[in-house]
């Protein structure tokens, strides 16, 4: 904007918008049983019968957590009887987590001093629109055991949106 004059090119001249967008599909996760051995092998837990596909439909996941209701379907999975014989029919990995969706902006202004010199105005924008990215059930506790009454809780959310303001001198 080198045609403007003075004052309009200090307000309008040298502003940049720069952002990194970041999706990604949900974590794949197993359910799991325990207190029981179906194989007679001394292995109390593995993999349940899988009765029904387990994953709600992906479009109510986000309700779903909002109302502290399971975001996978506990009557999908049924635990197997001990000594039967036989490990469970469920395949590893069939649940998904939520997805997340991220946009980081960066918005700034820049004015001209001398002829190598420059003052950066920026405003950094961290999950800018401040969508809350879901946590996965904890893999270490029962929410992912079928027969734990938390069988699929989401409880966290992750980085809410970050500001930074900053001013950068370049020479």
């Amino acid at each position: 904007m080198h045609d403007l004059s003075s004052v309009p090119n200090t307000i309008l001249g040298g502003w940049q918008v720069n952002g990194i967008t970041t999706m990604s599909t949900g974590r794949r996760l197993s359910p799991a049983f325990s207190n029981t051995d179906p194989a007679n092998t001394n292995q109390f837990g593995g993999r349940p019968d899988r009765i029904g596909d387990g994953n709600f439909d992906s479009g109510d996941i986000r309700d779903r957590i909002k109302a502290g209701l399971p975001i996978w379907d506990s009557s999908a999975f049924v635990q197997p009887e001990t000594g039967r014989g036989s490990y469970g029919n469920s395949a590893r990995n069939i649940l998904t987590a939520p997805s997340a969706q991220t946009w980081n902006i960066v918005v700034a202004k820049n004015f001209s001093l001398k002829e190598r010199a420059r003052i950066q105005f920026r405003w950094e924008l961290f999950n800018a629109f401040n969508r809350a990215n879901f946590g996965n059930p904890c893999t270490t506790c029962s929410t992912l055991n079928i027969s734990g009454g938390d069988f699929g809780l989401i409880t966290y959310a992750g980085n809410m949106r970050k500001m930074l303001f900053a001013l950068r001198f370049d020479y």
